[in-house]
C-alpha cells in the first residue's frame, strides 16, 4: 500500500516539474503527438491510484472482498466510492476525478479536438478552478493543458492520495 502511494506521488511529482518548466499550454507547443502523451499521463495519474485503492481494498476489503474482481474494475471513481465506504472517509472528489477522466479521454482519443461543449467545464473542474475565471487551456476548437492546470490536476491526486492514506493508516504509523 505504501509503494503504491509513493508511485502516485513521484507521477504527480515528475509531472508538476515538467509542467513548471514550460510556459505555453502543453500541447501548443508540441503538437499532437503531445497533447496525446498528456493524455496518456492523465490515464497514468488514473491508474496510479486504481492501484492505491486496489492495495487499501486488499487490507480493508474484509473476508467477503474478492480483490481480483476489485482489481479488474476500470472505473476508478466507483473504486474510490467502494474504498471510502470500506475506511469511512469522504473525499468527496469523485465529479472532478471523472471531469480528469473525460479530459484525459479527449487529449489521448482525439487529440484534444473539443467535440462537445462540456469539455471546456470538465478542464475548469479537473484543474479545481471557477468556470467563470476564463481561458485556462483551450483553444477555439483544442483542449490545452496549461502548465497551471496540470500542477493543479497533480496536487489533486497526490491530496488525495494523502487523505486516503490517511484514513487507513494506525495513529502510529502516521508519524
Amino acid at each position: 500500500m505504501t509503494h503504491a502511494h509513493v508511485t502516485l506521488l513521484s507521477g504527480c511529482a515528475f509531472w508538476e516539474r515538467q509542467a513548471s518548466s514550460g510556459g505555453s499550454p502543453i500541447g501548443e507547443r508540441e503538437g499532437v503527438p503531445f497533447t496525446r502523451l498528456s493524455g496518456n499521463r492523465l490515464r497514468e495519474l488514473d491508474r496510479f491510484l486504481s492501484i492505491l485503492l486496489d492495495e487499501i481494498a486488499l487490507r480493508h476489503g474484509g473476508p467477503d472482498h474478492d480483490g481480483s474482481a476489485f482489481a479488474r474494475q476500470r472505473n476508478t471513481s466507483r473504486k474510490l466510492y467502494a474504498v471510502e465506504r470500506m475506511i469511512g472517509v469522504t473525499c468527496l472528489s469523485d465529479l472532478r476525478l471523472r471531469a480528469i477522466g473525460r479530459v484525459s479521454a479527449c487529449l489521448h482519443h482525439c487529440s484534444g479536438a473539443i467535440h462537445s461543449s462540456g469539455l471546456r467545464n470538465d478542464l475548469h473542474l479537473a484543474a479545481g478552478s471557477d468556470p467563470a475565471s476564463g481561458d485556462i487551456g483551450h483553444a477555439e476548437e483544442r483542449l490545452l493543458l496549461s502548465p497551471d492546470s496540470i500542477i493543479a490536476i497533480c496536487r489533486f491526486y497526490r491530496d488525495l492520495g494523502d487523505r486516503l492514506m490517511h484514513g487507513t493508516l494506525p495513529a502510529k504509523a502516521r508519524h
